[in-house]
């Protein structure tokens, strides 16, 4: 498999690329792993995602029902931008 570095400009390297372009030392791997239990994973595996089947109180947004909407319906002229895309009217 080929790797293809991505040239990194000196003028704006980060400390990250600058940390993890060094090779890690002895002190610094770990001497050994300890993984934790799976209880939880298994747990949700087997019962699957919790599912909200609540109620939606929010209102939907659209462009016809925006804040500006309410005084656009009583103004014909102003209401009839909102049905062009780029929201100039004519």
């Amino acid at each position: 498999m080929l790797s293809r570095q991505k040239m990194i400009n000196p003028l704006y390297q980060t400390t990250n690329q600058t940390y993890g372009s060094k090779k890690p030392t002895v002190h610094e791997m770990p001497t050994s792993f300890n993984g934790s239990r799976r209880k939880f994973s298994e747990h949700l595996l087997r019962s699957g995602m919790y599912k909200d089947n609540g109620f939606n109180t929010a209102l939907d947004k659209s462009r016809l029902t925006g804040p500006d909407a309410t005084t656009a319906f009583h103004d014909r002229i102003n209401f009839h931008y909102l049905y062009h895309t780029d929201g100039k009217s004519q």
